[in-house]
């Protein structure tokens, strides 16, 4: 009886042992990691937050710029939604990250590609950011869009998103969700679902009417429309 017992005694200390071992596995591989991305994240995001409040409080004489800053500061904040070039970036981010986009879906039927390039031209379209319609105070317009996006760990996810937010225009993470890990075809997959949030200052081509805003996101060479192929709009 006490060899029994004994025995059952070792199981439960090796079972508590073991599962010690798992959740201090888990705090290292998992909660660290977020914990550094949140730390990130809320530091781009108040970075973020700065401009665009300078933007709304007109506290950044964007008229008064030269050719170096114009171009710092278009390439932040442009004067036309340019979303294509916005989502060829995304489309090397993606690759960078090891990750796959599923899907995309912009606010008010922006996210066909007929529409996307009818939001190119189409500012009534874009939601806008702040007040004072006819005053003559700039207005930072904006659009969103959905993301599904698909890795096979979280590490790639988190590794998408911080890229996202390292993104030369300034490009707000909104919401996101994660869904639980699924097998599919023999493999773990885990989705994304996030919302994302770009800016565009559309008073900077009446303030710079000699510049060509055409000019500044050039489409890459060599490159596709991004999501044309192997995704599902």
């Amino acid at each position: 009886m006490n060899i029994g017992r004994k025995k059952i005694q070792h199981f439960l200390i090796v079972l508590v042992i073991l599962q010690l071992l798992f959740l201090v596995a888990a705090y290292v591989l998992l909660i660290v990691p977020l914990q550094d991305h949140l730390g990130s994240a809320r530091e781009q995001l108040e970075a973020e937050e700065q401009l665009l409040q300078l933007l709304e409080q007109k506290q950044v004489d964007s008229g008064n710029l030269d050719e170096a800053q114009l171009g710092d500061f278009i390439e932040k904040v442009p004067a036309k939604p340019d979303i294509e070039h916005w989502l060829v970036q995304l489309e090397e981010i993606e690759k960078s990250a090891n990750a796959v986009i599923e899907s995309y879906q912009f606010s008010k039927g922006e996210g066909q590609s007929g529409a996307v390039a009818e939001a190119e031209t189409g500012e009534e379209k874009a939601q806008e950011v702040g007040d004072g319609e006819g005053s003559g105070e700039k207005i930072l317009r904006q659009f969103q869009a959905a993301l599904v996006v698909t890795a096979d760990s979280f590490d790639k996810l988190y590794d998408f998103l911080h890229k996202v937010e390292q993104m030369s225009r300034i490009t707000k993470v909104a919401s996101m969700t994660f869904s639980e890990p699924e097998e599919i075809r023999g493999d773990s997959v885990i989705t994304l679902y996030v919302d994302l949030t770009a800016y565009y200052l559309p008073e900077l081509l009446n303030e710079y009417p000699e510049d060509d805003f055409d000019d500044v996101f050039l489409q890459p060479g060599e490159k596709t429309e991004p999501f044309q192929a192997g995704s599902t709009p």
